[in-house]
């Protein structure tokens, strides 16, 4: 197991890969995910809105039964 990784980490192919997916995540993870975070807090609040609004009316036709 220990030369498997030894191995792998003497291997220099596909390196720039490894770094550009590195480099990639780190941009997701710091730019957009502020973006990201209102979007879920934007469908977040919808739902709720949603959910209160059915609520609401079911109770409504609830009552009139």
């Amino acid at each position: 197991m220990l030369k498997m990784i030894r191995d792998f980490l003497k291997d220099q192919t596909g390196m720039a890969e490894v770094i550009g997916v590195a480099f990639l995540l780190i941009f997701v993870v710091f730019v957009l995910g502020k973006p990201l975070q209102n979007i879920g807090t934007t469908l977040s609040g919808g739902y709720n809105t949603l959910n209160n609004k059915l609520n609401t009316n079911l109770n409504y036709l609830n009552q009139i039964n």
